[in-house]
């Protein structure tokens, strides 16, 4: 019987959370729309900020060596084409 209270509990819990992401998520998506003065879905805002990420890291981490400067850049690279891609979807 408690293993049914905490698990339905459990279940609850995740529920709420996952709205909460989404909601965030959303929240996030309409702040990168308002910015870009267009409207873009979550899976867009998602590429924009992966690609984001690989530039941060790029700048970050890129003077290490040469070969981590070269992997940072082909990441960098490949986000952006996706990034791009993402974007001329409607």
């Amino acid at each position: 019987m408690k293993a049914e209270v905490y698990a339905e509990f459990k279940v609850s819990s995740l529920s709420v959370l996952s709205q909460k992401v989404q909601k965030c998520l959303e929240e996030t998506a309409r702040l990168f729309g308002s910015l870009l003065e267009r409207e873009i879905n979550v899976r867009q805002m998602l590429h924009l900020v992966h690609a984001q990420l690989a530039f941060s890291a790029l700048i970050l981490l890129g003077g290490i060596s040469a070969l981590v400067a070269l992997l940072l850049m082909a990441w960098f690279t490949l986000s952006v084409v996706q990034c791009a891609r993402a974007m001329r979807k409607e």
